[in-house]
């Protein structure tokens, strides 16, 4: 996938936010300071949220149930995608769908967890979710709580509305687009993409877009 100009600016403004970031750790800060980071983050990427661009599958009416493991990911954090243990039931026309946190392979100071990659906090679940002739599907979670120990961003529950607009690519994987609204730990619009492939092997690197699963 091509990003070009977008990209590279984008690499700028993240660069920018990374050495502020540094100058501050190294300029008399006494404790860590996760949500002050981010806030950080946040105002130097503020102009580049919604700039999402994404590889199409072709999509189909397919029966696609089963265990998937998962990545969302934003401008916020494009290297490390929020993982997910996904349960789908159902068939063709019309599914359930559940979203399990997973702990993070590190903690926010960057020390790795003896419990990486095992379930954290309730399950997102969505119901009756219709599946359109064309594989495309869509749903919003409302008021949803990840806690810290499945956000690589901040280490901090993220508090959010997330809508998924995703296109089921064969019976084994599927992608698309998440569009989060958070209100914390840092409020505003991070639109993103996800991507989920058909496994119950959760090493690796989650897939998060769908150059990833195709």
């Amino acid at each position: 996938m091509t990003w070009g100009t977008t990209m590279t600016r984008t690499a700028r403004i993240l660069a920018t936010a990374l050495v502020v970031s540094m100058f501050a750790s190294l300029t008399g800060c006494e404790s860590p300071d996760p949500d002050g980071r981010m806030d950080e983050f946040h105002d130097a990427t503020d102009e580049l949220r919604g700039q999402v661009e994404v590889e199409e599958c072709t999509g189909e009416q397919v029966a696609f149930a089963g265990s998937y493991f998962l990545g969302v990911k934003t401008v916020l954090n494009s290297a490390v995608p929020i993982m997910f243990d996904v349960t789908v039931t159902g068939d063709e026309s019309e599914f359930d769908i559940s979203f399990q946190t997973l702990r993070t392979d590190e903690d926010i100071d960057g020390n790795a967890r003896d419990n990486a990659r095992t379930p954290v906090g309730d399950p997102l679940v969505a119901t009756g979710v219709t599946l359109e002739s064309d594989g495309t599907f869509t749903f919003d979670f409302t008021n949803i709580v990840v806690p810290g120990e499945g956000n690589p961003i901040s280490g901090g529950d993220i508090s959010a509305t997330l809508t998924i607009t995703a296109t089921v690519c064969g019976n084994d994987s599927f992608c698309g687009t998440a569009n989060v609204e958070a209100f914390a730990p840092t409020a505003g619009t991070f639109n993103g993409t996800f991507g989920g492939i058909l496994t119950d092997d959760f090493t690796g690197t989650a897939p998060a877009n769908c150059d990833e699963v195709l």
